[in-house]
């Protein structure tokens, strides 16, 4: 089976949107047209907390974090397992990295919205996770870590709503976190980071509005204003 065809698969498995799905079927809501506009869990979050039921809030994020996730994992699974034939055995770090690039490219660019979508951080984190869980939890770490150090040195006090403003609303520190979390996954294991290379600096490119709009906030010191 030849490398264009895995990247067809990736792509269309890639594309189904599962955050629009589900945020029709709870809140009979288009997501592209309320919150973030985002085709993804957390926007699905915010339009469940904006409709005033915290529990199908929460059901609905998992529901569209865990399926996008699975989206990512089966087709590396799909390429390790069934994608390739006798007579055509391609180096498995292209097959995979293939498979990764476009099941990314797909759930960004939807081919059922057209070629509207996420931004791909649920299905990285699927694929992640299917790869090597320890090295989810090194990236993982980083993000986290990175989220909440910018946080703080944008000028937000340590309390206990640091954690929830830097997950909803910091950009540079996440980013950062997870460029940083790449380079320790290279350390760790060079093989899946060249999977998973590509993907991530697409995930970066996803993010480069919101990544603006933040680093115009603190420039015009209105980041932390309610």
């Amino acid at each position: 089976m030849s490398l264009s065809l895995i990247a067809l698969i990736a792509y269309l498995i890639g594309s189904i949107p599962f955050a629009f799905v589900i945020n029709k079927l709870f809140f009979h809501q288009d997501p592209r047209e309320t919150g973030s506009g985002n085709i993804g869990a957390l926007n699905t979050l915010r339009i469940g907390l904006k409709k005033g039921n915290k529990i199908s809030a929460v059901l609905a994020f998992i529901a569209v974090f865990f399926l996008d996730g699975l989206k990512g994992a089966v087709m590396l699974w799909l390429a390790q397992n069934f994608l390739t034939l006798p007579d055509y055995q391609p180096d498995t770090l292209i097959v995979l990295g293939t498979a990764a690039l476009f099941v990314v490219l797909g759930h960004n660019y939807s081919l059922y919205l057209k070629f509207q979508g996420g931004r791909g951080a649920a299905t990285f984190m699927g694929m992640l996770i299917y790869l090597d869980w320890r090295l989810f939890l090194v990236w993982g770490i980083a993000t986290l870590l990175g989220m909440i150090i910018a946080e703080i040195l944008s000028g937000h006090a340590w309390n206990k709503k640091l954690i929830k403003n830097a997950f909803n609303n910091q950009m540079i520190g996440r980013l950062g976190g997870e460029v940083l979390g790449l380079i320790l996954i290279y350390c760790f294991n060079r093989k899946i980071f060249f999977i998973l290379a590509l993907p991530q600096l697409f995930i970066l490119i996803a993010h480069k509005t919101r990544l603006q709009e933040q680093i115009k906030n603190i420039k015009n010191k209105t980041y932390l204003k309610k």
